[in-house]
């Protein structure tokens, strides 16, 4: 009988190999083809401005002392970076993304963003990096403040002897400021301050966020339209607003401020006084009124 025939076994190597033809097919398809995600950069620079005009106005608002150029460019920063990088990454990727996928992938990074770089400092630069030397601050009533002279007479000590006696009965930790001062024969600035003690809670609340003492101090004095601005060289927090007309008077401004050692205000019964103007006036008086030991 002849021998069998060898039969043809296959060779490893070269099974294990892609064929050629197919990976060169893949290749030349990928190129034509380009990114699944080519019109990414349409779908996120529309969020972007979404977000930089929802939060623009806010940042605006808080920050007065800044033009409106800087503070909408602090916000359209951050968005169009974050709509940048989303897009980068949309293009590089080799499956296509869903439309629904765009908006929160830009907004909720860009609105972080935002917060971060723009609410976080303002935050941090009210906290002393000293609590213990600015918690030695603490107001009195000089003699002359300024332009500012003060009253005395029955009158002003009764109206003293009142506010003290009724913020000690509200918390007897607490030391009530008053005076009386005039500046001119019409111009009167009626200025009340209370020291915190350092171990109290107010106190602490006054270094990490003095404007949400200030806000609560002012709501409970019945003083309306508060408008947050400016404090000035001493930092903490300042605002204005006003107390309605009663009887024959005009509308009185008032401006409260306050840092880790304690609150202040100053009423005005000025006349052509404004919210920016008594806020000016308010800066330098609370200069002269606050003394560190």
């Amino acid at each position: 009988m002849p021998p069998p025939e060898p039969t043809e076994t296959a060779d490893p190597a070269a099974s294990a190999a892609p064929e050629p033809a197919v990976r060169s097919e893949q290749g030349s398809h990928r190129a034509v083809g380009g990114s699944p995600n080519r019109t990414a950069w349409l779908m996120v620079l529309p969020w972007a401005a979404v977000t930089t005009a929802v939060l623009a106005p806010f940042v605006v608002s808080r920050h007065p002392d800044q033009s409106t150029a800087s503070s909408i460019g602090a916000v359209a920063g951050p968005a169009v970076l974050v709509a940048v990088v989303c897009a980068l990454v949309a293009w590089r990727s080799t499956s296509a993304w869903s439309w629904w996928l765009y908006p929160p992938i830009v907004v909720i990074p860009a609105v972080a963003l935002v917060v971060l770089t723009n609410e976080v400092p303002d935050r941090l630069e009210n906290v002393p990096q000293d609590v213990g030397d600015q918690g030695n601050r603490s107001l009195v009533a000089p003699e002359q403040a300024g332009p500012w002279t003060l009253q005395t007479g029955a009158g002003p000590q009764a109206q003293e002897a009142e506010l003290r006696e009724r913020l000690l009965r509200a918390d007897e930790t607490l030391e009530p400021v008053y005076g009386q001062y005039r500046r001119a024969a019409d111009d009167i600035l009626v200025y009340n301050g209370i020291n915190v003690p350092a171990s109290t809670d107010l106190a602490r609340e006054l270094v990490g966020t003095p404007e949400d003492a200030l806000r609560d101090y002012l709501d409970g004095t019945g003083i309306v339209d508060v408008v947050d601005l400016p404090p000035g060289d001493l930092s903490g927090a300042m605002a204005c607003g006003t107390i309605p007309r009663l009887g024959p008077y005009v509308d009185l401004v008032v401006c409260g401020w306050a840092d880790s050692g304690g609150i202040g205000t100053a009423t005005y019964r000025v006349d052509g006084i404004n919210l920016e103007s008594a806020a000016e006036t308010t800066r330098d008086f609370r200069a002269d009124v606050t003394v560190t030991d």
